[in-house]
C-alpha cells in the first residue's frame, strides 16, 4: 500500500482557473535481499511517485532480486515499509531480451540473404526449391511462434531465463554464420 502525500492548490489566471499539484518529498531507500540477507541502499529524497518509479526500475533491471522500498519519516525515527517485497518476477530480464533481440536480428539477416537462393531446406523451398515470399513468411511465422513459447515459458518458469539465453546466443552465432555463408553464394545456385 503506497501513503501518496498530496496538496492541491487552485489560482485565478487570466483565462480559468489552474490547478497545481505539489506531492511533498521524502527520505526513501531502496532495500533488497539476496543470498547473504537483506542490504539497503543510499538514502534519497523524492516524491512518492518518483519513489515508485525507482522502485519499478529496480526490478525491471534486475528482476532475480527482490526489491522494495522504505519511507524514513522526518518526524518519526521509525521506517515505515510502502512496498511489499515483489513476490514474483515480471519478466525474465534484460539480457534475455537482448538475446531475444539478437536471434531475431541474425534471423532477418539469414532471410535476406537467402531471397532468390536455391533452399536447401524443403520446409521452406518455395516455387522453383527457392527462397521466396512464403518462405520468408513460414520462416518468419515458425520463428514468432518459437519466440512467443520460449517467453512464456520463461516467464512462468524464471530459472530458465538462462538457458534460454545460452540458447538464443548460439541460435544466434548459428544464424548470422548461415547468412554470411549465403551472402557468398550468387542467386540461382
Amino acid at each position: 500500500m503506497y501513503r501518496i502525500l498530496a496538496c492541491t492548490f487552485m489560482l485565478l489566471v487570466p483565462g480559468g482557473i489552474a490547478m497545481l499539484a505539489a506531492e511533498a518529498e521524502a527520505e526513501y531507500q531502496l532495500a533488497w535481499t539476496t543470498g547473504n540477507g537483506t542490504i539497503y541502499g543510499d538514502v534519497f529524497k523524492a516524491t512518492p511517485e518518483e519513489a515508485s518509479k525507482r522502485l519499478a526500475w529496480a526490478n525491471r533491471f534486475d528482476s532475480s532480486v527482490k526489491h522494495w522500498l522504505i519511507e524514513h519519516s522526518v518526524a518519526e525515527t521509525r521506517k515505515t515499509m510502502i512496498a511489499e517485497p515483489v513476490a514474483e518476477r515480471r519478466g525474465p530480464g534484460m539480457l534475455y531480451g537482448i538475446s531475444v533481440a539478437s536471434v531475431l536480428g541474425a534471423n532477418v539477416m539469414d532471410i535476406t540473404s537467402s531471397y532468390g537462393k536455391k533452399e536447401a531446406n524443403p520446409l521452406l523451398q518455395g516455387s522453383g526449391g527457392t527462397f521466396d515470399a512464403r518462405s520468408a513468411g513460414r520462416k518468419a511465422g515458425a520463428l514468432g511462434g518459437l519466440q512467443v513459447a520460449d517467453y512464456l515459458l520463461v516467464r512462468k518458469h524464471p530459472e530458465l531465463a538462462k538457458g534460454a539465453v545460452v540458447m538464443n546466443f548460439v541460435a544466434t552465432a548459428i544464424f548470422a554464420g548461415l547468412a554470411a555463408h549465403n551472402y557468398g553464394i550468387h542467386a540461382g545456385h
